[in-house]
């Protein structure tokens, strides 16, 4: 009898061949997570939001969000981003947008984490000072991970909402669009706005 490959051997090769590789990504993904310091219901936590690509922000993910976008811009001279109504406009391109949405989610829950290991609560239980060192990890974290596009996309996106509402503007001494008046006074120096 010849050895020969049958197409039953082949297919059953290609099958065990499959299942070792599937094998080892997921040995990988899971000593990937533990030299990340992630623990297994952090993995858990991530799958699932895989499967909730569809489901809006829960109350957790939204007070998260509320906090960070509160340290990027603070109340001062100016209201702050939660004031001028930042975290709504975020929220609501979340719901329009899952990719953004997604990105949200998985970066909160990787910033959770960090927050637990570091200062024994969740995210959205921290001071602001706290929040503050968390959102410095995640601006020095690696370019494309989690936590660096929550980063990211969060400060891009809080400082473009609110310098374009009107209330910000008053920390900045300006009056407003000159249109269509024009520019009056242009002729004169310029003033330094009172922050009596």
């Amino acid at each position: 009898m010849a050895n020969t490959f049958s197409r039953r051997r082949f297919i059953g090769s290609l099958l065990y061949l499959t299942a070792l590789l599937f094998s080892g990504i997921l040995l990988f993904r899971s000593y990937r997570s533990y030299r990340a310091g992630l623990d297994f219901s952090t993995l858990i936590a991530r799958s699932r939001a895989r499967w909730r690509y569809d489901d809006p922000l829960d109350a957790t993910e939204l007070r998260c969000l509320q906090q960070y976008i509160d340290v990027l811009a603070p109340d001062d001279d100016s209201p702050g981003a939660l004031k001028v109504g930042v975290d709504q406009r975020i929220i609501a391109k979340s719901s329009d947008d899952p990719d953004y949405r997604q990105t949200l989610r998985q970066g909160i829950l990787r910033i959770n984490p960090l927050a637990q290991n570091k200062f024994g609560c969740p995210f959205h239980q921290l001071t602001a000072d706290q929040v503050h060192e968390i959102i410095l990890i995640s601006e020095q974290a690696k370019r494309y991970s989690s936590e660096r596009l929550l980063f990211d996309r969060l400060r891009e996106d809080t400082f473009s909402y609110y310098y374009v509402a009107p209330e910000s503007w008053q920390s900045l001494c300006y009056q407003g669009p000159p249109q269509p008046v024009g520019f009056s006074g242009y002729q004169q120096p310029l003033e330094s706005c009172d922050q009596s």
